[in-house]
């Protein structure tokens, strides 16, 4: 899938432990409330999950376009991050 992610622009990636935290009833946190919030800040949104009532594990990432420099954005290139790298 390609996109153009506009100046400003933000993508929030979450783990199924924020939409599928539960509280004391069994109620989920759910998909509508994790779009509510998918623009907070990224520590907000895992305290939010915790107060709702998640104990299992939480991922929670957010990429904002920011703008760059003309000269910076010449020179930029791209770096690999290798798998074993991303699972610590």
């Amino acid at each position: 899938m390609r996109f153009k992610l506009p100046l400003g622009g933000r993508l929030t990636f979450y783990s199924d432990g924020i939409v599928e935290a539960r509280n004391a009833k069994g109620e989920l946190f759910g998909f509508e409330r994790s779009r509510q919030i998918s623009m907070d800040p990224v520590a907000s949104i895992v305290e939010r999950a915790k107060a709702f009532g998640q104990q299992d594990d939480i991922t929670v990432i957010a990429i904002t376009r920011d703008a760059a420099d003309v000269r910076e954005a010449a020179q930029a290139q791209s770096i690999a991050i290798p798998v074993r790298a991303l699972a610590n």
